[in-house]
């Protein structure tokens, strides 16, 4: 004898809390006005309210970032094009970034990244390692063999990848990111 089915309550509607965040878990904590504010404090002291590659140190300690991090926030703002960043069109920048970065591996694939993807590749590493080269007190051997420069940078971006990349696909995503000890 054919069984007969029974109708099926409707489904209830349940709440299920958010458990995905592919730029990292936003913090109810971060004061988003109260870093523009530092960061146009730290402004006001260069001259025309413009920052230089080099006022960049600054600048990144103002914003809570490592001080390495100048390069990639100095070019993320458009500065490689002028030589320098106005606070305006840098706090743009960066109220873009606390918005939809919410943890330093997003921050840091943001800042790197290429117009329109969402992970690093190697060439992505070269503008920030080459800002280490110049700039780090236990690279000086490196400053006047600037024909190393590329050679060096291509052996660390290399090293990276075969430590952050373990799905060997060529790209570094905030995940994997996360998951690895470079930023620490």
């Amino acid at each position: 004898q054919p069984k007969k089915e029974e109708p099926l309550p409707p489904a209830t509607s349940q709440n299920i809390p958010t458990f995905y965040f592919p730029r990292g878990r936003p913090k109810d904590t971060v004061n988003i006005d109260a870093v523009i504010t530092k960061i146009e404090r730290t402004f006001a002291q260069f001259p025309h309210e413009r920052a230089t590659m080099e006022d960049m140190g600054r600048v990144a300690k103002a914003c809570g970032c490592p001080l390495y991090w100048k390069g990639p926030l100095f070019c993320c703002a458009g500065g490689e094009r002028t030589g320098a960043v106005s606070v305006h069109k840098f706090v743009a920048m960066w109220r873009k970034v606390l918005q939809s970065c919410h943890d330093d591996a997003a921050k840091f694939v943001h800042l790197l990244m290429s117009p329109g993807a969402n992970h690093l590749v190697q060439e992505d590493f070269v503008p920030f390692l080459q800002d280490v080269v110049n700039t780090h007190p236990g690279l000086a051997f490196l400053k006047e063999a600037s024909e190393f420069h590329s050679r060096y940078i291509t052996t660390v971006t290399q090293r990276i990848f075969y430590s952050v990349n373990r799905s060997w696909s060529g790209k570094i995503t905030c995940a994997e990111l996360r998951r690895s000890t470079f930023l620490q």
